[in-house]
């Protein structure tokens, strides 16, 4: 794996646990949900849940984003899938 920047998805996530959470909503009355290119998200140095997720997502193989609500509301986590022989 000595061409490969992260070495498992344990390294994976851990790089995308070390940029700091930011809930970033659009201005005005109504709360909308603003999802930004992987180059902003980088670039700002911080993001919300579907900014992180998004960025684990591609950072992974055979991995989903999932969009839901969670006690704060809407909230973005990833799924992955084992192997069949794993």
């Amino acid at each position: 794996m000595a061409d490969r920047i992260l070495e498992s998805p344990l390294h994976a996530a851990r790089f995308v646990s070390l940029i700091p959470f930011q809930r970033m909503e659009a201005a005005g009355a109504e709360k909308v949900e603003v999802w930004h290119s992987m180059q902003s998200f980088l670039s700002r140095g911080c993001g919300d849940s579907e900014d992180h997720a998004v960025l684990l997502c591609n950072l992974l193989l055979d991995a989903y984003v999932c969009v839901g609500t969670n006690s704060e509301g809407s909230h973005a986590w990833v799924l992955t899938r084992d192997p069949p022989n794993h």
